[in-house]
């Protein structure tokens, strides 16, 4: 199902084998600890790197985002999970993404994912992100939000409630099992969360393919370098 939001093309798919998936992110939760998160945000995150136990995780990324490519009628030979835009990374990290979980009254700020620096192992900046709902109940939990880039609302403000494009906020229809794949930069963030259940998701970013060197799969003298077709 594909969102015009503002202009911009979100995508909505769900998992086929969503209790697999399911299983595999609340092991995760259990033996990963979680990490360090920035001041926007209360909820509890961790990076689970993609390892024999979460291999339907993995599997149904890359089935939607085969799915997204043929919706955006692009290849989808172009679009990879890996951080360095190399297929052939060594490092689990590279293809990393993040297991969030959201308690009662915590909630996300205002974020994107666009790349600003090149990391570690990232010579490829993100193209677009991923939320999947792993555990979610659309009636009472934090809402994952779109904020309208524009300044539409302070113009049209009279106007917000009867014309959808001049709305300040878009909140995507999704239930547990979905996952939206979306524009990098579009601005976003989770309501507060008021259920006494435990909100979990999984997020992260698909970058452009290119061949390069990782370096993370250098050895110890290597230089990096950059092959170009």
């Amino acid at each position: 199902m594909k969102f015009d939001v503002w202009g911009f093309p979100v995508f909505k798919y769900s998992f086929e084998n969503q209790d697999k998936v399911l299983e595999e992110v609340l092991n995760t939760t259990e033996i990963v600890k979680p990490v360090s998160v920035s001041d926007e945000w209360n909820g509890t995150s961790m990076i689970s790197p993609p390892e024999e136990r979460n291999v339907y995780i993995e599997q149904e990324i890359n089935k939607c985002i085969e799915k997204f490519s043929k919706d955006l009628n692009i290849s989808g030979e172009m679009l990879t999970i890996n951080q360095c835009g190399n297929e052939n990374c060594k490092d689990p990290l590279s293809k990393a993404y993040w297991v969030n979980i959201y308690k009662t009254g915590q909630d996300q700020g205002l974020h994107w994912h666009m790349t600003t620096s090149k990391s570690d192992f990232s010579e490829s900046n993100a193209m677009f992100s991923f939320t999947y709902f792993a555990k979610y109940d659309h009636e009472k939990d934090g809402k994952f939000i779109f904020v309208n880039p524009s300044h539409a609302t302070k113009v049209f403000h009279d106007w917000m409630e009867i014309v959808p494009e001049f709305r300040p906020a878009f909140i995507p229809e999704v239930q547990q099992g979905d996952i939206i794949i979306f524009p990098c930069f579009m601005m976003h963030y989770v309501d507060t969360h008021t259920s006494d259940d435990q909100r979990i998701t999984v997020s992260g970013n698909i970058h452009k393919k290119i061949e390069t060197v990782c370096k993370c799969d250098m050895e110890f003298g290597d230089s990096p370098s950059l092959n170009t077709p």
